[in-house]
């Protein structure tokens, strides 16, 4: 399933991040849905942004991502 431990290594992170924003895609085909829904229940308190149809984030343009980073420099 992981090959490292989700809930470990995030909560780890945590600690030295005040805010972590993780982008995922139920279409996703090498990071499968129930791994990301897995994360939600350990670590419920992170920002997901759930997508339908971005599949590996392999896309060109990545305008949510580019409006968040535009966001988050204010």
């Amino acid at each position: 399933m992981w090959t490292f431990s989700v809930k470990n290594s995030l909560l780890k992170l945590k600690n030295y991040q005040d805010k972590i924003i993780v982008f995922a895609s139920k279409d996703d085909p090498i990071v499968k849905f129930d791994e990301i829904e897995y994360m939600m229940k350990v670590l419920p308190n992170i920002d997901y942004r759930i997508f339908n149809n971005k599949g590996h984030f392999l896309q060109k343009d990545f305008i949510e991502l580019i409006n968040l980073i535009e966001l988050l420099e204010k």
